[in-house]
């Protein structure tokens, strides 16, 4: 598969011959996303019309396009919950946290412990800081980190570089990329990759 990071907590993912967004946001100015799919995995009050693609927008088991999914609400003090996606995409496993702000419940944690590929926010500023993602990361234990919701390129001035993550994390990544291609077989088998994506907007 193929990964796009389209800022925040918004990424497109190539499947062949479907595509999945996840948590996609629309600008004052542009009303849904430039990248059009066959799946959507977002928040209930996006706003967005996503026209065909089947939305998927609450807690549950669904089974759309070959990508297995499970969504779990997480329930945060100061909001008023966040959702979690975990899905299956040719032989590897992901959970994208969405803007979590808050310590993940056990119940959660268990079912998200061992995954393939972790989107995790690292920015503060109403969801995790670095120093508690990078903790989450350990506790988690992926086998590739894709941190998001952070500053960079204009992006999110108020929140934390993906520096202070790399830091706390002590992982050494491979330079910023427009995309990051991955296959089951290509996932590392002992070491952990920590993989920083360029925000773009487009396919």
């Amino acid at each position: 598969m193929q990964i796009h990071w389209h800022g925040k907590s918004f990424f497109s993912i190539d499947m062949r011959e479907k595509k999945l967004l996840i948590d996609p946001f629309a600008s004052s100015e542009q009303k849904s996303p430039r990248v059009e799919a066959q799946l959507v995995m977002t928040d209930p009050d996006a706003g967005i019309d996503f026209g065909d693609a089947f939305v998927v927008c609450e807690a549950g088991e669904y089974e759309v396009h070959e990508v297995f999914t499970s969504v779990l609400r997480q329930k945060c003090e100061k909001s008023i919950g966040n959702l979690i996606y975990l899905f299956e995409v040719e032989n590897m496993s992901c959970a994208h946290l969405g803007a979590l702000s808050c310590p993940i419940s056990k119940e959660n944690l268990e079912k998200i412990m061992g995954v393939d590929i972790l989107f995790i926010p690292v920015g503060g500023k109403g969801v995790l800081g670095a120093k508690e993602a990078a903790e989450l990361v350990n506790l988690i234990e992926p086998r590739v980190v894709v941190p998001m919701y952070f500053y960079a390129a204009g992006l999110d001035p108020d929140r934390e570089p993906v520096e202070n993550f790399v830091r706390a994390l002590g992982i050494a990544p491979s330079p910023a990329e427009d995309k990051f291609k991955i296959t089951a077989s290509q996932l590392p088998a002992d070491d952990r990759r920590l993989v920083l994506l360029n925000a773009h907007e487009g396919k």
